[in-house]
This record gives structure tokens, C-alpha cells and sequence, in this order.
């Protein structure tokens, strides 16, 4: 009934799928642990990667929100 994370869904479909007949994705229901992994990964992978232009400025605002958080 998760209507949140579809992407998640079909991010990890696309990344484990091999036409395999005993096909395991490692998604199960209700593990809310794995989804929350699984989008902090991906966001991760999306916001860091070589191709985002806004790649550094992002750094920079992550660094700076870090501080504010530790300073707390």
C-alpha cells in the first residue's frame, strides 16, 4: 500500500533485475528499515554524482547544515 516510494521501488528493480526465475530484489513488506536505507542511498548517489551541476553547491549547503545541527 506504499504509494511514497515508487522510484525506490523501480530504482532497486532496475538495479538487481537479471532475468533470473528465482529472482530476489531484497525488498519484503514492512521493512521500513530497508526502504529508509534505499532512499538515503539513492538521494547519496543522485546528489553527489559527477553529472549534478549543482553537485558542489549542494556540498557546500550539507556542510554548512551539519555545523548548525552540531552547534545545537
Amino acid at each position: 500500500m506504499n504509494i511514497v516510494d515508487c522510484g525506490v521501488y523501480a530504482m532497486r528493480h532496475m538495479e538487481t533485475y537479471h532475468a533470473q526465475n528465482n529472482w530476489d530484489c531484497g525488498l519484503y513488506s514492512d521493512n521500513f528499515e530497508g526502504l529508509k536505507k534505499l532512499r538515503i542511498q539513492y538521494c547519496i548517489d543522485l546528489l553527489t554524482d559527477n553529472a549534478n551541476d549543482k553537485r558542489v553547491e549542494l556540498q557546500v549547503l550539507a556542510r554548512k547544515f551539519k555545523k548548525l545541527e552540531n552547534n545545537e
